[in-house]
């Protein structure tokens, strides 16, 4: 199929297909948001750690060019292959988003797997703290029946005795205008001002992890709704796409999506998740990729993968 044959076909595509485009340009934007982001977050990070400052910069910095930009230059090629109506992209981007979806259930389900064998030990281990806050449930009851037995006489009693503290401190102030200022001389002012731009510096890293996290999130919602909506052109399965496939996704079993073989790749990704059986998909990538190569591997229906093109 020729490149004019995919530009038209994407043209004339389903709306499903012109939206999952669009949620994979989003995508790629919303991987720059987090790289900007991350940079923010080592900015403010360096000034609780003044010894550190250039390391800690310097380390976020690495971070960021290892694991966001290489994603940025995917997304974007791929976004703007689909838009061009590259068959080749959509197919890449299909079996990508599909094989995160994949990825992402497999680790949820992993992490509620460990946290019910582990919660019985924390629970344990916190059984003491427990009989410690128990103590208190009479004292808290003896205060709640205290606060019910307050009556309306004395509520209005302690609202006549704030009015007149209030009274007294304005004629105070009216009095001595200064009285405020040395007050705040006195137990605020003498605070060191790098407390103060520290706290203020944690209150900001903690509101860019916020952002970084809610940035993730939405990243790989809109990479995997795009990727159910997007429409391969062909039903004939391409060699081609199916090797680079194996090549960068190959221990997620992108290359198995892309031929329809599911359930192979589920195993794989759960032997993955699992780390101590993470060889299983190695060895069996590196299989594929000579069955790929010598034009033996099989799709869904059984039917070798030989079409170049």
């Amino acid at each position: 199929m020729s490149e004019t044959t995919e530009k038209a076909l994407w043209i004339k595509s389903p709306l499903s297909n012109k939206i999952g485009t669009i949620l994979w340009g989003i995508s790629a934007i919303l991987v720059i948001f987090t790289f900007t982001n991350l940079l923010t977050m080592g900015n403010l990070f360096s000034k609780l750690l003044e010894n550190d400052a250039l390391a800690v910069k310097s380390d976020f910095l690495k971070f960021g060019l290892f694991f966001t930009l290489p994603f940025f230059v995917i997304f974007t090629v791929l976004s703007i292959g689909m838009f061009l109506g590259s068959n080749t992209c959509t197919a890449l981007a299909k079996s990508y988003g599909i094989s995160l979806l994949i990825f992402d259930i497999a680790i949820i389900l992993g992490v509620a797997l460990l946290i019910s064998i582990i919660a019985p030990v924390i629970a344990g281990a916190f059984a003491p703290l427990e009989v410690f806050l128990s103590s208190f449930s009479s004292f808290f009851d003896q205060i709640k029946s205290l606060i019910n037995s307050i009556d309306e006489e004395t509520i209005k009693q302690f609202e006549i005795a704030t009015k007149e503290i209030a009274n007294i401190t304005t004629e105070a102030l009216n009095e001595n205008p200064e009285l405020l200022n040395n007050i705040y001389q006195e137990y605020i002012g003498n605070i060191d001002p790098k407390i103060v731009d520290g706290a203020i510096a944690a209150i900001k890293f903690m509101s860019s992890l916020i952002c970084f996290s809610i940035f993730t999130v939405l990243f790989n919602v809109f990479c995997i709704l795009g990727s159910f909506m997007l429409k391969i052109n062909s039903a004939e399965k391409n060699r081609t796409i199916a090797l680079v496939l194996c090549l960068f996704m190959g221990l997620i079993g992108g290359h198995l999506l892309y031929v329809g073989r599911t359930g192979k790749a589920i195993f794989r990704i759960i032997c993955l998740v699992t780390i101590v059986l993470a060889f299983i998909p190695i060895i069996l990538c590196i299989f594929d990729l000579f069955k790929i190569i010598l034009g033996k591997f099989l799709d869904k229906e059984k039917q070798p993968v030989i079409n170049w093109k």
